[in-house]
């Protein structure tokens, strides 16, 4: 028996396949190479943005005319399982994040329909089947509990569950065993970590990871800046192994729209707190999350955000154009939404900015030597593609034939928006 599995979403999303995908192979089946090939489609959905959505839909629409037994898990089948159910007979069954791990029994049997939040059996992710295995997602807790009017997170995946630290410590430990050296630890907001548990916080449990022999490399995606501290940063600062990249969802540019995100920081708070980490962490990288055309968006509120993304100037600016989830408070205000053809000249202008901010930015890095983790190779290519400790994507040539988890010197000879080029140092 065979299994294939389409992945929408986050990292999160991305790990849960992974964990999914060990679960099916203790039990007997095996990964197929592509879809045709497969007994089992497993079809892992997002409900962040529309479009994502409208994908999966696709996919599981798709799948009909294949014949394949098919699960639909995620963020979706938490908010539209019955949808799905009622609308797509060949669904064999709709899984909610909580009950991810039901996956052997659900494909089996009759019709199952498993959605609601219930405590995270996070145990399920200690014999995940990797896709990369120096490289990887590390849960640590689950949910939300800040309620942003725009998201839909809090609705599908519930409340701040946090892992417990051992077993988050225990899970590195087998990744690292297994050739790991690089670890991205996982959550809505990293920084909530351990409110729900008694003497741990977020960066005590990163001082943890940092203690285990072989981790290389630490990431973390990603805090909200409202509950960074400037003494976290001080404290992350001081581990070597922490990657000088880090990634603050801003969102908006003006401060009344982040009021009405309910996003609990001003523009001055975001940009002294990008200031102090600029400051404390030399040579760092700042990504961003930002949305356009939030109901009620004015030219004015526009023009504030294009003037900050200028004022910051960000490595990189994951951008989205709103698009309204079902039950959120921002969703029921339709009569601000903003038209579509404004929006989109709205993002369009955006990227215009950032892809020059980008290039100028990546223009310091043409003549040095970056310490770059192995990705993989192109065989199309003959050349490399891998990342610096600021998260740039570098691709490569090289004498010598490397493998994905190698760390190597590479001269940057040329830089552009979004990637580096360069050759193995001497």
């Amino acid at each position: 028996m065979k299994y294939y599995i389409f992945t929408y979403g986050c990292q999160m999303n991305k790990n849960d396949s992974e964990m999914v995908s060990g679960i099916l192979k203790k039990g007997g089946w095996k990964e197929a190479k592509n879809v045709v090939d497969s007994d089992l489609v497993i079809v892992n959905t997002c409900s962040v943005r529309l479009h994502a959505e409208e994908r999966a839909i696709g996919t599981i629409s798709a799948l009909k005319k294949l014949g394949k037994k098919v699960v639909v898990m995620g963020c979706m089948a938490e908010v539209r399982g019955k949808e799905i159910m009622e609308r797509f007979p060949h669904v064999q069954a709709v899984l909610g994040p909580s009950y991810e791990t039901h996956i052997l029994d659900a494909v089996n049997g009759e019709r199952r329909y498993l959605v609601g939040d219930e405590k995270v059996d996070f145990e399920k992710y200690i014999n995940a089947s990797r896709k990369g295995e120096h490289s990887v997602y590390v849960s640590i807790m689950k949910g939300c509990d800040d309620f942003c009017t725009y998201c839909i997170v809090p609705f599908t995946r519930g409340r701040v569950q946090s892992r417990d630290p051992e077993s988050i410590l225990q899970e590195v430990r087998q990744c690292v065993e297994n050739g790991a050296v690089e670890i991205t630890l996982l959550g809505q907001n990293v920084n909530d970590y351990g409110k729900d548990l008694v003497d741990w916080d977020f960066v005590s449990l990163v001082e943890q990871v940092a203690s285990v022999n072989g981790v290389k490399r630490i990431r973390f995606m990603s805090p909200h800046p409202a509950n960074f501290k400037k003494d976290d940063i001080l404290r992350l600062s001081n581990l070597p192994q922490v990657a000088p990249y880090y990634h603050l969802p801003l969102q908006s540019g003006d401060d009344e729209i982040l009021r009405r995100m309910n996003r609990k920081y001003t523009t001055s708070e975001f940009a002294e707190l990008v200031d102090f980490i600029r400051k404390t962490i030399p040579d760092v990288a700042i990504g961003t999350d930002l949305i356009v055309g939030f109901p009620g968006e004015t030219d004015e509120h526009f023009l504030n955000t294009f003037e900050f993304l200028e004022k910051i100037r960000f490595d990189v600016v994951y951008m989205a154009i709103y698009s309204p989830r079902p039950g959120t408070a921002a969703a029921r205000r339709e009569a601000l939404f903003v038209p579509p053809h404004v929006a989109k000249a709205r993002y369009d202008e955006l990227l215009r900015l950032q892809e020059k901010i980008s290039y100028d930015i990546n223009q310091r890095y043409v003549g040095t030597v970056q310490e770059i983790l192995v990705d993989r190779e192109d065989k199309e290519s003959d050349k490399f593609i891998g990342r610096t400790p600021t998260n740039k994507t570098v691709v490569f040539e090289s004498k010598f034939h490397l493998k994905p988890g190698e760390f190597v010197n590479v001269r940057v000879n040329q830089a552009k928006s979004w990637v580096l080029y360069g050759e193995t140092a001497d």
